[in-house]
């Protein structure tokens, strides 16, 4: 299995207007490593809904994987399209699947859950998985809302506090992510991982 982990970059001290305070730090450190393309990082609105083939995109960048040209295995998937090359990385490393075997849906969406399961996968590939502790999820009132696909996912994630609920007692599952959210919670995956400060 290949590993070619991210460059540590000195954080830049531009960030975009309108990003929350607690999350510019994060935002301005996917900016700096160059985790997101320069033409996006030029228009990077961090309010916005992150994509499938976005966040596949910032993962694989983020874990500095390989972008290996290989053959397209996505009928929905270019080879012209902006993260082809990021998608097919991510599904070779096993961070994310098709929603079929032809179809990757790339402009579709990303809910927290899937965000969840696609960073467990990447700990994973990273060598770091404890066991899931579904009391994890006790303390929130949509707890039942977690798919069942998720639940192991979104628990483990909350114990190595890479992600958090969007309030004491509410997870959000199925609500779609940001673009800030994404940036918080892949730095706080690289500095559990201890690839990142």
């Amino acid at each position: 299995m290949r590993k070619q982990w991210v460059v540590k970059y000195q954080v830049s001290p531009g960030v975009p207007d309108g990003v929350p305070v607690w999350m510019k730090k994060d935002v301005a450190a996917i900016l700096a490593k160059q985790m997101v393309s320069s033409s996006e990082a030029k228009t990077y609105r961090a309010d916005q809904k992150i994509t499938r083939a976005e966040f596949a995109s910032l993962l694989v960048h983020a874990l500095g994987l390989n972008l290996d040209s290989g053959a397209l295995t996505f009928t929905d998937v270019g080879a012209n399209h902006l993260s082809s090359r990021e998608i097919e990385a991510a599904v070779e490393h096993g961070l994310i699947k098709g929603r079929t075997s032809d179809i990757f849906d790339p402009s579709a969406l990303i809910t927290r859950q899937e965000m969840a399961v696609m960073m467990d996968n990447a700990v994973y590939f990273a060598g770091k998985r404890p066991g899931s502790d579904a009391s994890m999820l006790a303390g929130f009132k949509d707890q039942s809302e977690v798919s069942v696909f998720a639940r192991q996912s979104v628990a483990r994630l909350l114990e190595l506090q890479i992600i958090n609920g969007v309030s004491a007692t509410s997870l959000a599952p199925k609500s779609h992510a940001t673009k800030a959210q994404a940036a918080v919670v892949v730095m706080r995956m690289l500095r559990v991982l201890e690839l990142s400060k």
